[in-house]
């Protein structure tokens, strides 16, 4: 959802309030705040702002939608590159994305964020080498019905005792507090992902890891075909 380019104090009240009736759940002050800010920015003609303020938006309203956990992949993919937007924002473009995902795969149900923790990893953990030009490829690949998620980079990667650690983490099933409390911000969001994708689908989908010091990580998944499939896409 976008709104139209405003052209007087009216026409951008009632971008606004259309943009809370559209959200379908009643007003969300999160939400309010980030189209105010977007609805000002087009008319004060900030267009850098507005862009921002317009992901973070459908950021907002993708983890609102909470009608179900499972969307199709397109719509977790979407909320991917939101996030990676605003990675862009902030830092520029020093990481070239590659999507290597086939046009019939896009419909496949998926359990919602997933996705972007391993996205997210790569920036705070994997991309520190400034050397070297930055590269992270996001992967969907069927096989044998089932849909394998890998997103992979070309970074810093992780020593054979790092990597031994991160491993424990996800076998051991260890909760959030236990590692805030020994390991501050080392694999919190892999590990989150990990319980709920093998508490879901079991533990078989959990997280595999392939990681070599100073040549890249690769992070992957593999889920079953859902029998349920979402009702319909969300427009984020």
């Amino acid at each position: 959802m976008r709104f139209p380019f405003f052209r007087n104090r009216d026409s951008v009240k009632n971008g606004i309030l259309i943009s809370i009736r559209r959200t379908g759940d009643g007003f969300h002050p999160g939400l309010f705040t980030f189209e105010t800010i977007r609805a000002l920015a087009i008319k004060s003609e900030s267009y850098e702002v507005e862009k921002a303020a317009d992901a973070l938006a459908k950021m907002y309203r993708y983890v609102l939608n909470d009608k179900t956990h499972i969307v199709c992949l397109k719509d977790e993919i979407n909320y991917v590159k939101n996030y990676i937007r605003m990675q862009e924002f902030r830092f520029g473009k020093k990481v070239q994305i590659f999507y290597r995902i086939q046009q019939e795969l896009y419909d496949f149900p998926i359990l919602c964020l997933t996705i972007q923790p391993l996205v997210e990893n790569v920036y705070c953990h994997g991309l520190k080498d400034e050397q070297k030009t930055k590269i992270m490829i996001i992967e969907a690949v069927l096989e044998n019905d089932n849909l394998r998620i890998v997103v992979s980079d070309n970074g810093c990667g992780m020593s054979p005792a790092q990597l031994q650690y991160v491993h424990s983490l996800l076998a051991a099933n260890i909760t959030l507090k236990v590692i805030s409390e020994e390991s501050p911000r080392t694999g919190i969001g892999l590990v989150n992902v990990n319980n709920r994708l093998v508490l879901y689908y079991g533990k078989e989908s959990g997280i595999t890891i392939e990681s070599e010091a100073g040549k890249g990580t690769k992070v992957s998944f593999r889920i079953k075909r859902e029998k349920v499939v979402p009702d319909e896409s969300f427009d984020n």
